[in-house]
């Protein structure tokens, strides 16, 4: 099967990036991806692309964050 990293990225930091960029006293949001292998599309440029928004806005670095956990190599 594949593996769109990029795009469920880009689902889920639409939905929960405004949060922490409306209110800077939202807790903080960690999204973890547990995957079995390599991504069939580039999430590098989606995760640059809401990087570079939070930074804009000045959102803390301690506001949103992403770990990759890769479990096996398919």
């Amino acid at each position: 099967g594949t593996t769109n990293i990029g795009a469920k990225l880009r689902q889920i930091f639409e939905t929960y990036v405004p949060r922490v960029e409306d209110n800077p006293r939202h807790k903080p949001i960690s999204v973890l991806v547990i995957t079995d292998g390599v991504p069939t599309d580039d999430p590098r440029p989606v995760i640059i692309e809401y990087a570079r928004r939070l930074d804009e806005r000045n959102v803390s670095l301690r506001q949103f964050g992403i770990q990759f956990i890769q479990i096996g190599d398919d």
